[in-house]
């Protein structure tokens, strides 16, 4: 009772909504579609949306319990609840949370950014050309290292002096969304929702590295074009000289040891095998989840202990969550209704009409969602509606990957909130932008993005 009493009136607040929605379905009297196996997976899985939404339970502890859950109280069989373990896509994020690991601890990343500043930043704009190519580049080859990239651009301000103000939000913001926006054109970013749909028997091929690239070229434009609105937004009261501090941070790594030269060799033969999967003709999703662990073998050596036990398992358990809500609503029937109560609805309509429905979906849902969780909901429906217009499943996806990363406020979505918690983005500065940007992807996604789809033939199967 004192711990209720501790509680805040926020925390308070939180928990009750966390336990009435809940309740509220669990009250709903069962029925030939709303059977007690369907109740069960509504109540514990909206349950766990608001745990993970809210933060009112350990992200890790929910995604554990959940799927635990399902088997003990029969909503669904373990072979449906743990099926994403057979899939590729866990293997992947975890090989690339371990090379991340040894490339970021023996330096490599952070000298391959400071070269690249250094060849750039002479002005603070060109600081932030260069942060943003430096974090562009990584996250096409490396994934998503949000947190490396958020502490370099940190670091970068406090060398310069720089409290909360216009030039801090600045190199904050463009190495944000360098890393934010850049990955909505990586070729691996479908990864979890084609899990998902897998999970839900849906087939879903991966693009290739160029094949990325060249359908998304309008979401590099996005990226550019967010770049610019960095540079014209956030300008700083006094012009800078940064050249000179990049080059001695970088004189300060000294020569390349020879750990990070025999990173060097691994990481160009995966990036290699990766570039060249249409000539070889091998399994690229398996190999990228093996080549990483290259660098545990003795003879290269460069990887230690402490790199795979630092290993961000939690994520890896909240990923399985998530799929594992598309497989067990799959086995449910739950994804076929959702598709008979709004396909008549998109009946006659125009392809434009059902990009413009999930694009608002996704961004209402953020909201309440957590875009991971967004992703477990809504996939399947998506792409069952989807279907019924011949419009291309990978399409789709990439489609929700855009749309579910534009946000007002930086408690919609973690990533986005890692940077802004550093304290050098004001609450003002952040909203602008995050409006800015929405109205921009909006314009880009219909202007050019979907045309661009049907000019190329990607948006149709």
């Amino acid at each position: 009772m004192s711990s209720i009493k501790q509680m805040s009136k926020t925390e308070l607040l939180k928990w009750i909504a966390n336990f009435a929605i809940p309740l509220a379905l669990f009250l709903i009297p069962c029925g030939e579609v709303y059977t007690m196996q369907v109740k069960l997976f509504f109540v514990s899985t909206v349950f766990a949306i608001l745990c993970f939404a809210l933060e009112t339970l350990d992200q890790t502890g929910v995604a554990i319990m959940l799927p635990v859950f399902w088997v003990f109280f029969g909503v669904a069989k373990a072979a449906t609840v743990f099926s994403c373990w057979n899939q590729y896509i866990i293997w992947i994020v975890l090989s690339g949370f371990f090379l991340a690991n040894v490339l970021q601890r023996i330096g490599l990343l952070s000298r391959f950014t400071y070269w690249v500043v250094s060849k750039t930043g002479a002005t603070y704009r060109g600081i932030l050309i260069g942060l943003a190519l430096a974090t562009m580049l990584i996250t096409q080859t490396l994934g998503t290292r949000v947190t490396l990239m958020a502490t370099i651009a940190y670091g970068i301000c406090v060398a310069f002096g720089y409290t909360q103000s216009k030039a801090s939000a600045g190199i904050m913001l463009t190495t944000c969304v360098s890393v934010l926006v850049s990955q909505q054109f990586r070729f691996a970013v479908t990864l979890n929702a084609i899990g998902i749909a897998r999970s839900a028997g849906i087939e879903v091929a991966m693009l290739g590295f160029f094949e990325s690239w060249f359908y998304n070229m309008p979401l590099i434009l996005f990226w550019i074009l967010c770049v610019v609105m960095c540079i014209v937004m956030f300008k700083p009261e006094q012009e800078i000289e940064g050249k000179e501090y990049f080059t001695n941070k970088l004189a300060e790594m000294g020569k390349m040891s020879a750990d990070e030269k025999k990173a060097t060799i691994v990481l160009a033969i995966y990036l290699g095998f990766i570039f060249t999967q249409k000539i070889h003709g091998m399994s690229m999703e398996w190999g990228m989840a093996l080549i990483p662990w290259l660098l545990l073998f003795p003879g290269i050596g460069c990887a230690k202990k402490e790199d795979v036990s630092k290993m961000n398992f939690g994520m890896v358990f909240f990923i399985c969550a998530c799929m594992a809500i598309g497989s067990v609503a799959t086995s449910l029937g739950l994804g076929a209704l959702l598709q008979e109560v709004v396909t008549p609805l998109l009946s006659g309509k125009s392809v434009f009409v059902l990009f413009l429905a999930i694009w608002v979906i996704m961004f209402l849902g953020n909201f309440v969602m957590t875009p991971l969780a967004m992703l477990a909901a809504f996939t399947v429906p998506f792409l069952a509606i989807a279907e019924t217009f011949g419009v291309n499943p990978i399409s789709v996806l990439h489609f929700m990957l855009t749309a579910y990363d534009q946000i007002i406020f930086p408690y919609e979505y973690a990533l986005y909130l890692i940077f802004f918690s550093f304290g050098m983005i004001s609450m003002k500065d952040f909203m602008k932008f995050g409006a800015a940007k929405t109205v921009l992807n909006f314009i880009i996604c219909f202007a050019l993005l979907i045309p661009w789809w049907m000019f190329t033939g990607f948006l149709y199967v």
